[in-house]
């Protein structure tokens, strides 16, 4: 149970990246990963989680609970001691409102829930042929697109494609806006955004405000240098061109060959025949050499796939 950026889908376990030919719909996923489900019921101090949660005692201690609907909608509160058998958990303070079994809770690292993701997002597309694209939430990328995020995700952007079928590399960045009222811990390595800049916290610290004082937050000057729980990297391949050419040469030669599909050598011989072969072939290997993680080799087939298309 913690964040970690993901274009991962929790409910189908897809990575929500997919291209139709002209467009590649990129849909953000962040924060699946912390725990969420409905009480059980709540005492003034605590609240009774599901039998989904963790059997550990003290395995949510230190955690932030905070009540995403029903009794209780909008309350925070640290988890100070947790018992596995009983599955309660007690907090630092009392609640409010109350918690009963209407309320829909997350439990996740402070500061790190969903609604702490509210400012920054990027997305950073690099092409087969190596243009880079950076898409900000901040308006400080290439193009502008992508919506602030909210504590409703995921979010989606789509961006129109220049360069044709390849592997592209896409990585989400995001960072969890500074909260005054957060107890940070430097042991969980933790970055911060808050006004325009990003920051990474070199000690423990509550209420110390980012920019004003260098020895709690340190300035972060690229989003390359943000810890692997912020981002999350896809080298995705589109084939999408191929796909549609392989379709125009198997419709060209059937309209060509069909009185002499009972004489086979005639229809090997055909080289409408034989490139739609070709490309179903390379189309069929491509998924493959991309799960295998030998992204070079997938360009490579691809362009084969290019060249029978528009060369040869």
């Amino acid at each position: 149970m913690y964040f970690a950026a993901s274009f991962k889908n929790p409910s189908t376990g897809v990575i929500d990246i997919s291209a139709d030919g002209s467009n590649i719909i990129v849909i953000d996923n962040s924060n699946y990963r912390n725990y969420t489900d409905t009480a059980l019921a709540g005492g003034a101090s605590t609240i009774s989680l599901p039998t989904s949660a963790s059997s550990y005692d003290d395995y949510y201690n230190g955690m932030e609970a905070s009540i995403l609907a029903g009794l209780g909608v909008g309350e925070h509160n640290i988890i100070t001691d947790y018992n596995g058998t009983t599955r309660v958990a007690t907090v630092a303070t009392p609640w409010i409102a109350g918690v009963d079994d209407t309320s829909i809770f997350e439990i996740g690292e402070p500061g790190h829930l969903k609604e702490y993701f509210v400012d920054f997002r990027k997305v950073n597309i690099v092409c087969p042929d190596s243009t880079e694209y950076l898409f900000s939430s901040i308006a400080d990328g290439d193009a502008t697109t992508l919506p602030a995020a909210t504590a409703t995700l995921p979010i989606t952007d789509t961006y129109a494609y220049t360069t044709g079928d390849g592997v592209y590399n896409i990585t989400l960045y995001t960072l969890p806006t500074w909260d005054a009222t957060i107890a940070y811990y430097f042991i969980r390595n933790v970055y911060v955004y808050y006004l325009t800049v990003m920051y990474k916290l070199l000690k423990n610290d509550t209420g110390t405000t980012p920019g004003t004082d260098a020895t709690v937050w340190e300035v972060v000057s690229s989003i390359d240098d943000l810890p692997a729980k912020y981002r999350q990297n896809v080298r995705f391949a589109i084939t999408c061109d191929i796909t549609s050419c392989y379709r125009n040469f198997v419709l060209t030669a059937d309209a060509r060959l069909k009185c002499t599909m009972c004489n086979k050598e005639i229809w090997m011989r055909d080289t409408d025949v034989q490139k739609s072969m070709q490309l179903f072939m390379i189309i069929e290997a491509v998924p493959t050499l991309m799960y295998m993680g030998l992204y070079d080799d997938a360009q490579t087939t691809i362009n084969k796939g290019k060249q029978l298309c528009c060369c040869e």
